[in-house]
């Protein structure tokens, strides 16, 4: 899965974008003690690591991608060959790779067109689709040693993010705009639009954006909070897409 390059430039990559924030070394004493202490202490990985052996210590890493340059993406072609059509050749970039040492898998993740979730592995570029024996018995594989589901809960979350902002561009306005008209409305005739759209809305359908808007936002929150545990500039990086959908 490496290349000829060595084991010295995966270290310094590892260590650069650790030191960034991009990436985490998941079963690591070091992530532990600075981040997950209350969930998942150093006595739990020591009981873990005495359960499955010493393959489970730091065993997965992820990756989070979004707003990486081009340099990056080629650093990690470098180091690994196999990355190159996810990450050059690829129209729609990952936003996670989660690289299993253990089984020497790495397991791409992101969004694409219509913010549908997309899984593929690296080396065989094989889609994995939801349902199907491949991805139960791929899963099944890379996540033996994943005792917090960091994997799955992970790539949950991002799929609930990705629905949501294709139901939040299926709305009109935005929920200040829509809160902003109701706050004028005085009768239930009478019908109202948002600027730079020539369709008009009665108060009742105003209601029910405003209902909308509050569900899904409610939903995203949920989500943010998951990815939000591990990366938490993925906050500003989710803001940025709400007002590019509600503008």
């Amino acid at each position: 899965m490496i290349s000829s390059n060595g084991t010295l430039r995966v270290m310094k990559l590892i260590e650069r974008l650790e030191n960034e924030g991009h990436l985490i070394d998941v079963y690591s004493k070091k992530w532990m003690s600075a981040k997950n202490q209350y969930e998942f202490t150093a006595e739990d990985h020591s009981w873990l690591a005495e359960r499955y052996g010493q393959q489970f210590d730091s065993h997965l890493l992820v990756v989070y991608l979004v707003e990486q340059d081009y340099e990056t993406f080629q650093d990690f072609v470098d180091v690994y060959p196999i990355l190159k059509r996810a990450l050059i050749d690829n129209v729609y970039q990952p936003t996670f790779l989660f690289i299993n040492l253990e089984t020497k898998q790495i397991l791409c993740a992101g969004l694409g067109r219509r913010s549908s979730l997309f899984l593929f592995d690296a080396k065989t570029n094989t889609s994995l689709i939801q349902g199907e024996k491949h991805y139960i018995e791929y899963l099944r594989a890379f996540t033996a040693l994943d005792h917090q589901n960091v994997t799955l809960d992970l790539i949950d979350a991002l799929e609930r993010i990705g629905q949501s902002y294709f139901e939040l561009d299926q709305i009109p306005g935005s929920l200040e705009k829509v809160e902003a008209l109701l706050s004028g409305a005085q009768s239930p005739d009478d019908l109202y639009s948002f600027t730079n759209d020539t369709n008009q809305y009665s108060r009742e359908q105003l209601l029910e954006f405003e209902m909308d808007y509050k569900e899904i936002l409610d939903n995203q929150e949920e989500c943010c909070e998951v990815i939000q545990k591990y990366f938490p500039q993925f906050k500003s990086h989710h803001q940025n897409m709400i007002a590019l959908l509600t503008e």
